[in-house]
Parts: structure tokens; C-alpha cells; sequence
């Protein structure tokens, strides 16, 4: 008994069950009023053999989800159809707003009956279309009508816009989990599926499961926990390893770089001390040359400087 309440559970809660208990009740009804009523009041039955037409196709759109292009569409879809719900209200509000104003401005002696009713959403419903109705809106009016036309057209057109793009980027963003989520939920749906509609159904509840685990107990719970937390650890013990080898990487290829640039002041340095005029290398050698440090006072060298400086003054001595 308690695993049957669980069936019965876990089949309320699907929305496509919902569908198909919708679809075959509407069927049922048609069928019945298609031979009991009579032909003049046939249309009725032709109501709910269209409905349920419309229910079974949209049943059928679960198809789709096994297609990594087209499930993440059919998401889009019935979450912007979320969205829409939500902007009705609003759009609502705004219509029977101007519908009340205008109904008041133009026909202010209307009674109260069901054509007052219709023609306070008719009227301004069909302003969004693109019937203006301008023969209604003189003077004055055309204002009110300019400023309806603004709210709606132009603000929550572009507010839906804006909600279903947004949708759109975030469903997007997540498409290819979505796909792999809803294909698992597919498989875990059809894997004891029955062949025979109503009958089939209420065996499917009743019988045990075909061994296919669709709900998990404590223990495997407890298994897949410690499972996920080992790789999330190896993860991120991997991630921590990376980490430290690109900083050892970078440290090398700093050493490496450093090791070059001194390379390149040596070479620098052979250059000037190359071009040094030839009194200076013969009167301190290359050797002590290579010695020289930058901040050091070498009386020496400017002693010989300044006697160099007042030969070439005295001889025209150009030190070449």
C-alpha cells in the first residue's frame, strides 16, 4: 500500500501525466456527447475533440527534449510562457484602465449590461494591434489615445522584449545541462511505461519497479555523497597543484630572464668599454676598466683626465 502511494505520487507530480489525464478525459467526454446529444448542439463535441487534439499535441512536444538542439527551446518556450503570465497581469491592469476611461469619455450615458462590459476590453485590446478606432478620438481624446498607445506599445511591449530575452540568456547559458537533465528524465519515465493507455497506467502503479532505481534510499545517498566529495576533493587537490606549478614556472622563467639580462649589461658593458679612448687603456689596462663602478671616486683616472684636457688645449691634442 505504501509503495502504490508512492507511485501515485510520483506520477501527480510529472506535468506531462497532467497532460495526458487531461487529453484522454476530454477524448472520453467527446465521445460520449458525440453519440448522446443531438446534432444541432454537435458543436460542443467538436469543442472538446479540438481541445483534446491541442492537448495531445502539446503532449507530444516532450519528443523534442531527446534533441540537443530543440529540448532547450521547448525550456525557453514554457518559461517564457511563465513570463507572459506574469505580463498579463500588468497589461491587465493597464487595459481596463484606459477602457474605463474611455467608455467614460465617449459613450458617458452607456448602461450597465454585458456590451458594456465587452466594449471596455474590446476596444482598448485591439488598440494594440493597430485598430485605432480614430473616429472615436477627437479633440481632446486623441491625447488620452496618444498616451495608451505610449504604456503600451512602446514600455510593456518592450518590457515583454526585455523578460524574454533575459530568459532566453538563461536558459542559454545552461542548455546543454538542461538537455542531459530532461533526457535522464525521459528515460527514467519511459523505462516502465505501460503499452496500454488508462488500463496500463493503473498496473503501472500498482506493480513493483522493473528494477530501474528512479527514487534512492539512505544508503545509496550516502554512497554517492561520499563519492562526489572524493571528486571534489581530487579536484580541487588538482587545481592546488596546478596552481603551484605555474608559480614555480613563473619563478624559473624569472631566474631565466634575469639570468639573460645580465648577460646582455655584460655585453653592454664589453661594448663601451671598447669604444673608451686608447689613453685610458693604456694607462689603466682593461682589466681595471672592468672594474670601474658607477658612484666611486677614482683620483687617478681624473688626474689623467684633466692632463689630457690641457694637452689637447696647449697641442690640439683630439685624443683619436
Amino acid at each position: 500500500m505504501k509503495y502504490g502511494k508512492q507511485r501515485i505520487t510520483d506520477w501527480t507530480k510529472n506535468f506531462w501525466n497532467h497532460l495526458d489525464l487531461l487529453a484522454v478525459v476530454l477524448l472520453f467526454f467527446a465521445a460520449i456527447l458525440r453519440f448522446t446529444i443531438p446534432e444541432r448542439d454537435f458543436d460542443v463535441a467538436r469543442w472538446l475533440y479540438s481541445l483534446s487534439f491541442i492537448v495531445y499535441v502539446l503532449r507530444f512536444t516532450q519528443v523534442f527534449y531527446v534533441i540537443e538542439q530543440l529540448g532547450p527551446k521547448i525550456i525557453m518556450i514554457k518559461k517564457m510562457m511563465a513570463d507572459l503570465g506574469l505580463f498579463c497581469v500588468i497589461l491587465l491592469m493597464t487595459v481596463l484602465m484606459f477602457g474605463v476611461v474611455s467608455q467614460t469619455i465617449i459613450e458617458p450615458e452607456s448602461k450597465l449590461n454585458y456590451d458594456l462590459i465587452t466594449s471596455v476590453v474590446y476596444r482598448p485590446y485591439f488598440h494594440m494591434y493597430g485598430e485605432l478606432f480614430l473616429e472615436d478620438y477627437q479633440g481632446y481624446r486623441s491625447l488620452l489615445l496618444a498616451l495608451y498607445m505610449i504604456l503600451t506599445n512602446v514600455l510593456l511591449l518592450n518590457l515583454l522584449i526585455a523578460m524574454f530575452s533575459y530568459t532566453f540568456e538563461k536558459v542559454q547559458e545552461r542548455s546543454e545541462i538542461l538537455w542531459k537533465y530532461n533526457y535522464y528524465a525521459i528515460v527514467c519515465e519511459h523505462v516502465d511505461r505501460p503499452y496500454i493507455p488508462l488500463v496500463g497506467t493503473f498496473i503501472q502503479i500498482c506493480r513493483p519497479s522493473p528494477g530501474f532505481r528512479i527514487t534512492l534510499g539512505a544508503d545509496h545517498n550516502s554512497k554517492i555523497t561520499k563519492f562526489v566529495k572524493g571528486r571534489v576533493e581530487k579536484h580541487l587537490a588538482d587545481e592546488r597543484r596546478k596552481t603551484y606549478q605555474d608559480m614555480a614556472y613563473k619563478v624559473t622563467n624569472t631566474a631565466q630572464r634575469f639570468e639573460m639580462m645580465m648577460e646582455q649589461l655584460g655585453d653592454l658593458k664589453d661594448d663601451a668599454i671598447r669604444k673608451i679612448p686608447p689613453f685610458l687603456r693604456d694607462t689603466f689596462g682593461l682589466d681595471d676598466l672592468r672594474e670601474l663602478r658607477p658612484g666611486t671616486s677614482y683620483p687617478k683616472l681624473q688626474k689623467t683626465i684633466k692632463h689630457e684636457k690641457a694637452h689637447s688645449f696647449l697641442f690640439g691634442y683630439s685624443g683619436q
